[in-house]
């Protein structure tokens, strides 16, 4: 993530009030762009990077994702799931499996639990 992008997080987070995301105008204009076209290549980058999340055809719907749900993602893809939660369970307040399978959204419960060796 850019240091451009990062900023771009952070007015997101700063301008959304009741859970209405600010406009990419209001984004522009917090980041000191001209237009909004810079704003939307920023946004469309951060969203296939899965910083984050938009709901096509609804405005104001940016909600920025967690960096440590975005960092779990990326090391469950280089590294499998298995290996994942080896390293943070023993780090966990909560059930690992539970962790992982938030951040995850995609991951089959099935698959978080026999990574564990536990069986339901």
């Amino acid at each position: 993530m850019t240091p451009t992008e990062r900023r771009l997080c952070d007015a997101i987070e700063r301008l959304t009030v009741n859970g209405v995301s600010p406009s990419y105008d209001e984004l522009a204009q917090a980041l000191g762009l001209a237009s909004k076209s810079g704003i939307n290549r920023m946004v469309t980058a951060l969203v296939a990077q899965g910083a984050v999340t938009s709901t096509p055809a609804v405005a104001r719907s940016l909600r920025v994702v967690p960096v440590l749900d975005v960092e779990v993602k990326r090391l469950i893809e280089a590294n499998g799931v298995a290996a994942v939660l080896r390293a943070i369970r023993p780090h966990c307040r909560v059930h690992a499996g539970d962790y992982v399978r938030q951040a995850m959204n995609a991951v089959e419960v099935d698959d978080v639990y026999r990574a564990m060796g536990d069986h339901r």
